[in-house]
């Protein structure tokens, strides 16, 4: 059977193609039981006949080395990023925000004492006419008393 087409391990699933990264193998593809990660049985078997030797095994334990020390320093980054202080725009839209809610309530507080206001205008006003009509009727009596 060619190797690129894969076979079934010893429990009946499809064999999956890994790549093995240990210091004595470093690059090295091997099949391996196709249950995923949960290995159902123990099926093991190297699909690069040849170990790696020479320079080739040393450039890919360095490539290998140098994407772990890159994955690290990702790592790294992304937490830093995520604890990094607020930019001066973020400071500033918070402070905005903060200057409308406060606005808001405000504007509220106004609205409702504007409302009052108008209220008492309003009784003032009745208050005021209904003085005139009482000294109208008031000077009207007196008039017509004295007549």
């Amino acid at each position: 059977m060619p190797p690129d087409q894969g076979f079934l391990c010893d429990c009946g699933k499809p064999a999956t193609i890994r790549q093995a990264w240990t210091d004595a193998n470093p690059g090295r593809r091997f099949y391996r039981c196709g249950a995923a990660w949960r290995s159902v049985c123990d099926f093991f078997q190297w699909r690069d006949l040849e170990k790696p030797h020479g320079w080739q095994k040393t450039a890919l334990l360095e490539a290998r080395d140098v994407i772990r020390a890159q994955k690290e320093t990702i790592k790294l980054l992304q937490e830093a990023a995520k604890e990094e202080p607020k930019t001066e725009a973020d400071i500033a839209k918070e402070e905005g925000e903060s200057s409308i809610e406060k606005l808001e309530k405000e504007n509220i507080i106004l609205r409702s004492e504007l409302q009052a206001s108008h209220q008492a205008e309003q009784t003032l006003r009745h208050f005021v006419l209904i003085s005139w009509v009482g000294f109208i009727c008031v000077v009207a009596t007196v008039f017509h008393g004295l007549r």
